[in-house]
């Protein structure tokens, strides 16, 4: 459903009375002023990998501890355009951290691509693949939908995936993440059905938007994160997010975090003063920024990674390729999964996702073995399947 919305704070008078100041937003500005007034691609592959307060060069910072590819922008002024982006190998989100203005006009900002590859829908940064589907006997099996929220993979019974609600169908992925959107992650991809060879929907990105001063959405702009279905019959991914922090929110342009009927995904809106009258689709929360703004996760916030797979050390920093994977556990069978927890309490649930390349995809509980709540380690056990496949692990409350 598309709501049209106009945001009123409940801020006092008081207030009110410090119109247009300026937002301590860390950014040194060494990516330098962003415009467009033609079509342009962002290619995220050219960022330099470093922690995401570094200095940029125009191409951007990729943190993979934060899984973000952050650019420091003194203004962003975009006009007449439509802006696309290239994946970063880890297909992670984007951030902007602008000191001054953003200026939207007549502008599109795709976090969503109609690209396909191996069988899947690429997502746009931030977002996970939907599955595929399966034609005839003699061609791989269809499978899940990936990411947090992804649809299990159930043969010819259709799923939707999840994120600011549960997906639909019978193998419906499950709701995640929180209103504010910390930390920043798109939408998760529809299941695969046997009864068509079509690739099921696929999640939209995910951008974070930080401006000192401005952000102006004007008529006829939009920022797109709604995930994409490109055919009919097929699962539906779930919306992304879109992240809007500044002093003040101005314009009437369209921000989209929804398809159709899917899961909805995220629109957070942190800003003193309102002037804006636009289309937002999506689950919507609104909120004062902090100032500082809150970028990222606070070191108290619970977290957890795949440190070994059958005593083989994962990757710190995995890619999203389908066609390198990040290790090889030789032939299946049954193997271990370490996990390393942060501020997990030892009440919650922690699960290892496996979602395969072809094939129904399937969870393992894992089970504290050492530590605390503060620094803990987790173990499952499992028998892998043969071929390639995703891991995926998941901290919940009870």
């Amino acid at each position: 459903m598309i709501k049209r919305v106009v945001i009123i704070l409940s801020v006092s008078v008081a207030m009110l009375a410090h119109s247009h100041a300026q937002l301590n937003v860390p950014s040194d500005g060494s990516d330098g002023a962003l415009n467009a007034t033609s079509n342009t691609t962002i290619d995220l592959r050219l960022a330099t990998t470093g922690a995401w307060n570094t200095p940029g060069n125009g191409n951007g910072v990729y943190d993979p501890d934060r899984w973000a590819v952050v650019f420091k922008y003194s203004s962003v002024t975009l006009t007449a355009a439509t802006l696309n982006f290239i994946n970063h190998r880890s297909n992670a989100p984007v951030v902007w951290l602008v000191q001054g203005d953003v200026i939207i006009e007549n502008t599109t900002i795709n976090l969503i691509t109609y690209d396909q590859f191996m069988g899947f829908i690429i997502p746009g940064p931030g977002g996970f693949r939907g599955g595929r589907g399966l034609s005839n006997s003699s061609s791989p099996a269809g499978s899940a939908g990936f990411g947090p929220g992804g649809a299990r993979y159930l043969g010819s019974e259709p799923g939707d995936a999840g994120y600011a609600s549960p997906g639909s169908g019978a193998g419906g992925g499950i709701a995640y993440g929180n209103p504010q959107i910390v930390p920043l992650i798109g939408g998760s991809g529809g299941a695969g059905l046997s009864s068509t060879h079509l690739p099921s929907g696929t999640g939209g990105g995910a951008i974070l938007i930080v401006a000192g001063g401005r952000i102006v959405l004007s008529t006829g702009s939009s920022i797109r994160a709604e995930g994409v279905n490109l055919y009919s019959s097929v699962s539906y991914g779930s919306g992304g997010s879109v992240r809007l922090v500044a002093d003040r929110l101005e314009g009437d342009g369209s921000i989209f975090a929804q398809w159709s009927s899917a899961s909805p995904g995220r629109v957070r809106i942190e800003v003193n003063h309102s002037a804006f009258n636009g289309n937002i689709m999506g689950s919507i929360s609104v909120g004062l920024p902090g100032n500082p703004p809150l970028i990222w996760p606070p070191n108290s916030a619970p977290s957890v990674r795949i440190v070994q797979v059958a005593g083989q050390n994962a990757p710190s920093d995995p890619s999203a390729r389908f066609d390198q994977p990040d290790m090889s556990v030789g032939s299946s069978g049954t193997v271990t999964i370490r996990i390393a927890a942060q501020n997990v309490p030892s009440n919650w649930n922690v699960v290892v996702r496996v979602v395969r390349f072809a094939g129904d995809d399937f969870t393992v509980n894992a089970t504290r073995v050492s530590g605390n709540d503060a620094n803990s380690v987790y173990e499952a056990t499992l028998a892998l399947p043969p071929g390639m496949m995703t891991l995926q692990v998941r901290a919940s409350a009870p």
